[in-house]
């Protein structure tokens, strides 16, 4: 945790160094030559764009989490895709996007594993899709679950 709040400590030095460069360059600028301004900013512009999307990746990469299937679940003709906490700040949960090969009317079972194994929080959900149905599937967990401790999470019946 204290490495990935160091990277952006180290990320925000960075922007901000380019900023101040080129607020200065555009400032020295003034008048004489419009291109060197405009080419200033054309680079200021990307170095902004590129800090946001590298933001937005990292954070929606570390909203993903780790689900497996039992057997009798994708023995009701389910899979999934992707799976992604609800975030930070919410209800503690995951969002679950599953794909139905044929109909189903079951209640599933998220059950949240940590580092060894042993389960740390459970949460129940119906589930009714058609054949050829997909869905994002929503399970809350109780809010005294430790996310930070869950390593995986298994879905069952």
């Amino acid at each position: 945790m204290a490495g990935a709040h160091h990277a952006r400590e180290i990320a925000t030095m960075k922007f901000i160094t380019i900023i101040s460069l080129m607020a200065a360059l555009l400032i020295g600028c003034g008048k004489k030559d419009d291109s060197l301004a405009n080419k200033a900013g054309e680079a200021l512009g990307k170095q902004v764009t590129d800090f946001t999307k590298g933001v937005g990746k990292g954070i929606d990469q570390k909203m993903m989490v780790a689900v497996a299937l039992r057997p009798e679940v994708q023995a009701l003709g389910l899979t999934n895709t992707i799976a992604k906490s609800l975030g930070i700040g919410t209800t503690n949960g995951i969002s679950i996007y599953f794909i139905a090969s044929q109909d189903i009317s079951n209640t599933l079972v998220a059950r949240a594993l940590n580092a060894d194994g042993v389960e740390v929080g459970r949460a129940k959900k119906l589930v009714v899709m058609k054949k050829d149905d997909a869905t994002y599937v929503t399970f809350n967990f109780e809010e005294q679950m430790d996310a930070g401790i869950v390593k995986r999470y298994e879905i069952g019946l």
